[in-house]
């Protein structure tokens, strides 16, 4: 049991050390074999075109290039790109509106002071509506046609 607990404690001792070798490694690729941190040159961007083609944007300086690599042979496709000083944007501050008036209600007229009633004049009888007949089908809806049937004629030899 005990060499078990000694093999599984080596195991985990050589993980962290190789874990640590690789840390250190993408350390070192940050900044350069020196160790320097004001590079002057660098990758600002790739992109995968395909399996084997690539478009990478390197900076020297102040100065881009584009460069597309993989395939045949690698091609600088726009060079000399002058890198913009990082400026804040501009902002612009629009004035505060100032609310505007609102309007007054609007009121509904007042009523005239004397409106004449109209003179009833005779009345008129009141319309008397009988009820229409109620609803019958068609007669040629109400029994299906049937064509008629010839007779039969017999014939006795």
């Amino acid at each position: 049991m005990d060499t078990l607990i000694y093999y599984a404690l080596a195991l985990v001792i050589l993980l962290a050390l190789i874990y640590a070798a690789i840390v250190i490694y993408r350390n070192m690729q940050r900044t350069g074999a020196g160790g320097r941190k004001g590079r002057r040159i660098g990758v600002v961007e790739h992109f995968s075109i395909d399996k084997e083609r690539r478009l990478v944007l390197v900076r020297r300086d102040d100065v881009e290039h584009l460069i597309l690599t993989g395939g045949e042979n690698d091609l600088v496709i726009e060079q000399g790109i002058m890198r913009a000083e990082q400026e804040e944007p501009e902002v612009f501050h629009r004035p505060a509106l100032e609310p505007r008036p609102r309007p007054a209600p609007r009121r509904a007229p007042p009523p005239p002071e004397h409106i004449p009633e109209p003179e009833p004049q005779g009345h008129a009888p009141e319309a008397v509506y009988e009820d229409p007949a109620p609803f019958a089908p068609h007669p040629s809806a109400a029994e299906p046609r049937v064509p008629p049937v010839p007779p039969m004629r017999r014939e006795d030899g």
